[in-house]
């Protein structure tokens, strides 16, 4: 027989549950109920000497000849119930006696639901088997339990008939409602296919290895399966095996905090009642209620707002509560101090007030109020209540931890959303943005005016890119603040010095002992600041030279014109004696401003042209020194196609960069008054991140937990070390390159390799470890000294050269 033969077409992606491909709602294989199976097993084991069950097995031998049926297919259940006694004896090694009440087990018959044995515990927290029904949520959920039953049964034929190992282990959550509550509980089934076994009805299908490949690389489409491997081809005999886990805990968790941030922190009424209700579950109590409020941006809470998610605390629902009144309450108390609190019976709580005397009309008894924080800013508070007395304790506390932050998250979402309304959704209000991502911006304003209904507000949609690559780097000022305190310091000291002059030559023809006690205060200042300043003495000196110093030579201009000619040059130096003299300051800032605004223009020139290369977002934010970031990736632009190596242009151009702008700072210190140095680094991120624009801020800032570590890396790096010494990584006259991982250092090298041979740096690179950060460990670092006496032999233009040298560079 040919083989079939199907070419591979992968590489093939992880499928969402919506694109299974599945023509079948009921499970299509035959399958027989038997205990056939079971029995060899008991006769093949009784033959074995020694066997700990010997005496079982015979007894069990016995009863099978009174009970013959049981030897055959089960096809009515009733014969189990007839023969029971010889059920119970078969079945024992499932049912050990010191798990009788503890473990929820059940037999069934195969690849369906129906059960024919349950443990006593099954039947105490679930039911009997007569009334027990997988609780489907919706037909989604019930076309997911077949597919994977489908999908175990073909790893069980590729196991047995091909020995083709397919590994297949997602854990089945089932919803079963408690006997007492009639809350739904969440219980994981594994079921333990020991005892079922399959046969082929037919001629196996003759499949070669790239087939058997090509069914699993499409594990989503059972068609597909079915195709190759009919199911009426086969047939499964036996029964399962089921141990039900309780994940209750788990699984509500998981889904209070899928309800929170599928939406990105929207909360609409029936998401409000979703959550409250999986927060019954969570805790196992049907009568607790929910209650959120978010706090404005002035602190206090909204009680203005319809919004379930701006305020649903039960005090709402009680008239005349002012400000004052709440801020005496257990709310105010939890906003203030920032602690959970529980209190388990309101009734005989000895702190209570009027709130809470009105909670107690309200049917409120038991309490739990814990405050939401957002990056250590409180931003909402938690309520549960219920009409019980300690339904919610102090050991309820852990299960308020495993859902604050998820709350948190989805409140601080809403506070951003409401805080952003006082601005117009249109595009003049987004004075930040820039050009490359400005029609995402159009889209939602056009989209956010379309639901707009006349005289009511609408919520702008967030704005979000998502699998960006980030790209950082910054150019600080070497001794920056050192350089800086030196200036006031050689100023404080002049305006002191030529003051000083001043009061000796006043004194010859003015001799007053208060001149002479100025001279000594100010020779006493002067020497205090050249042996080292201090923030108070700065502040002091300052005070003294514009509160006594200054006015009294004023004074002395306006009346002695005999004297004026002496203050012509310190008035005019110091603004008519209003202000202090500014010459080293004034010197070191209009270095800093050239440096600043060199590299800047620089950058924004370089941006003009590789934004035709590929649109990317770009940003820049000038202190003592620049510092950028750029994103690049598919979602920042529309009706492109990014390609990885625009991501890779734009990493070897932001080193070409970074040597131009080291070269430019060290031609500008021959003309600057204070010759300032540079120190440059740039960070390397290789996984994508997910940003978002913030309304407040009207900038863009990563999005999520997991991304805020990037952030942290650029907060701390340009204070490294390296690692065993005192050195930072940052140098004048180098570019440091910080990365974590291996792959971008191979990455890099290649980059590396391209500037030494056409002249960008000099000697060889130092491939250095670095001290741990706060927060950040595994940093390793690539240090490059710039070549700054002569021109690079090979300056490509950055939208065609350096994307033609990176293919040149991928093709080596």
């Amino acid at each position: 027989m040919k083989k079939k033969t199907v070419k591979n077409r992968g590489p093939y992606r992880v499928t969402r549950a919506d694109e299974i491909i599945m023509s079948v709602d009921k499970f299509p294989f035959p399958c027989v109920f038997t205990f056939k199976h079971l029995i060899d097993h008991w006769r093949n084991l009784a033959k074995q000497e020694n066997y700990i069950f010997q005496a079982q097995a015979e007894r069990l031998e016995a009863a099978l000849t009174r009970a013959p049926e049981l030897l055959e297919p089960i096809r009515d259940a009733s014969i189990l119930d007839q023969h029971r006694d010889t059920l119970e004896l078969m079945i024992a090694p499932f049912f050990p006696t010191h798990a009788w009440n503890t473990e929820l087990k059940a037999l069934g018959e195969p690849f369906i639901d129906r059960l024919f044995y349950t443990s006593p515990r099954f039947e105490q927290v679930i039911g009997s088997k007569e009334t027990f029904v997988l609780k489907e949520e919706n037909s989604e959920k019930k076309n997911l339990t077949i597919f994977w039953r489908l999908l175990y049964s073909y790893r069980t034929i590729l196991g047995t008939y091909y020995k083709r190992s397919m590994v297949v282990d997602q854990p089945m959550i089932y919803t079963i409602p408690h006997l007492r509550t009639g809350l739904d509980c969440y219980y994981k089934l594994n079921t333990h296919p020991t005892f079922i076994q399959i046969e082929n009805l037919k001629p196996l299908p003759d499949l070669d290895d790239s087939t058997l490949d090509y069914l699993v690389d499409n594990f989503h489409n059972m068609d597909l399966w079915m195709k190759y491997l009919p199911p009426e081809n086969f047939m499964f005999s036996g029964f399962s095996l089921h141990s039900f886990v309780d994940v209750t805990v788990e699984e509500a968790t998981a889904r209070l905090e899928h309800i929170l941030l599928s939406n990105h922190g929207i909360i609409t009424d029936d998401s409000f009642t979703q959550l409250q209700l999986e927060l019954r579950i969570l805790f196992r109590l049907p009568d607790i209620r929910l209650g959120l409020a978010t706090l404005q941006g002035d602190g206090a809470l909204n009680f203005h707002s319809n919004k379930k998610s701006w305020n649903s605390l039960k005090v709402r629902e009680v008239e005349g509560m002012t400000a004052d009144v709440i801020r005496d309450s257990v709310y105010g108390q939890v906003i203030r101090e920032g602690q959970s609190l529980i209190i388990e019976d309101l009734s005989v709580w000895e702190g209570g007030a009027a709130v809470e005397s009105r909670l107690l009309e309200q049917g409120v008894k038991n309490i739990a109020l814990a405050p939401l924080y957002y990056q250590d800013q409180l931003v909402g508070v938690l309520e549960i209540t219920s009409p019980n007395p300690g339904d919610i304790h102090p050991l309820s506390s852990h299960k308020l931890r495993q859902v604050n932050q998820f709350f948190a998250w989805a409140v601080h979402e809403n506070r951003e959303r409401f805080e952003s309304r006082v601005q117009q959704v249109i595009k003049e209000n987004f004075t930040a943005i820039h050009p490359s991502v400005e029609w995402r911006f159009r889209d939602a304003a056009i989209r956010t005016l379309e639901q707009q209904q006349p005289g009511e507000p609408v919520e702008p949609e967030p704005i979000f890119f998502e699998q960006v690559f980030p790209l950082y780097g910054a150019a600080d000022i070497r001794e920056s603040s050192n350089l800086r305190n030196k200036a006031i310091r050689d100023d404080l000291v002049e305006h002191m010095n030529l003051a000083k002059e001043l009061l000796g030559q006043v004194n010859q023809s003015m001799p007053l002992v208060i001149n002479r006690e100025l001279e000594f205060t100010l020779d006493k200042r002067i020497r205090a600041i050249r042996k080292g300043m201090s923030p108070g003495d700065e502040s002091a000196a300052i005070e003294f030279i514009l509160k006594e110093v200054n006015p009294l030579f004023r004074h002395l201009q306006r009346s002695n014109p005999a004297l004026k000619p002496l203050f012509n040059t310190f008035m005019e130096l110091t603004q008519s004696g209003t202000a202090l003299l500014y010459k080293k300051r004034k010197a070191y800032e209009s270095s800093l401003k050239m440096v600043n605004e060199t590299i800047a223009n620089h950058l924004v020139k370089e941006q003009q042209h590789l934004q035709q290369a590929f649109p990317h977002y770009f940003e820049k934010y000038q202190t003592d020194g620049v510092e950028y970031n750029i994103y690049i990736g598919a979602s920042l632009v529309k009706d492109r196609e990014f390609d990885p190596i625009y991501l890779r242009n734009l990493r070897l151009h932001q080193l070409i960069t970074a040597c131009a702008i080291a070269r430019k700072i060290q031609d500008l210190r021959s003309v600057m008054e204070e010759p300032l140095q540079i120190a440059q680094l740039i960070l390397v991120h290789s996984a994508p991140i997910n940003v978002r624009f913030h309304m407040e801020e009207k900038q863009f800032d990563v999005d999520g937990a997991y991304n805020i570590r990037y952030e942290i890396m650029k907060k701390r790096i340009d204070k490294a070390l390296v690692k065993g010494t005192k050195e930072r990584i940052t140098q004048p006259g180098h570019v440091a390159i910080i990365y974590t991982m291996e792959k971008e250092r191979t990455e890099y090298a290649r980059y590396i390799e391209y500037l030494q041979a056409h002249g960008y740096i000099k000697n060889d690179p130092e491939y250095l470890q670095l001290e741990e950060l706060q927060g950040v460990q595994g940093l390793k670092a690539i240090r490059l000294e710039v070549e700054l006496d002569k021109v690079p032999d090979d300056k490509p233009s950055v939208d065609t050269d350096t994307l033609e040298v990176i293919r040149n560079l991928g093709s080596e």
